[in-house]
């Protein structure tokens, strides 16, 4: 590994005993070493972790970014490309499968209702009103319109103006005065 030989080499020139080498010389090597410590420190940590902890610990902070880089860059990760597509590409047909599923559900579920809508009105327990087909349904009247028509009780009248003393603000929109209308 070109990495522990050259700590071999720096360590050998800081701490040897060779009369040859300048302090100089000794200090430069210290420096590279303590820049090749924290690379050994992150592969020691590394080390440590197991298996899931590397995965989590991957997805935590590169995960996205790696699939980022693969979906913009196709030849740079060109498996990883693949198989992001493959499971997309899986999940749309999943997903277009249930909604598939869901109309045909809500289509049989209708069927299904007007069947037994129809069956209790054959029983006698509802009565059925359809328009026809070519003809525009014209709405039944209300209650009250159709017994006002018969004289029976008389019909609501609209305002015109508002009740002596007030105004139409007043009537209106008491609770907007501070007032309680009343």
């Amino acid at each position: 590994m070109p990495d522990q030989e050259t700590r071999v080499l720096l360590e050998s020139i800081a701490y040897g005993d060779d009369p040859k080498v300048t302090p100089a010389d000794r200090l430069r090597a210290l420096e590279q070493l303590q820049r090749l410590q924290p690379d050994t420190e992150l592969r020691q940590l590394v080390a440590q972790l197991s298996p899931q902890e590397v995965a989590h610990e991957w997805d935590a902070y590169c995960g996205a970014d790696v699939v980022q880089d693969a979906l913009n860059n196709e030849e740079a990760y060109p498996h990883l490309y693949a198989a992001i597509r493959k499971a997309v590409q899986a999940e749309a047909v999943a997903v277009a499968r249930q909604l598939a599923d869901a109309d045909r559900l809500e289509a049989e579920v209708a069927a299904a209702a007007e069947r037994r809508a129809e069956q209790i009105a054959q029983e006698g327990g509802l009565r059925l009103v359809r328009p026809p087909d070519d003809a525009a349904a014209e709405p039944e009247p209300a209650d009250h319109l159709t017994e006002a028509r018969a004289g029976r009780e008389r019909p609501r009248e609209t305002p015109t103006e508002p009740p002596p003393g007030l105004t139409w603000d007043d009537v209106q929109w008491p609770w907007h005065h501070g007032r309680r209308g009343y």
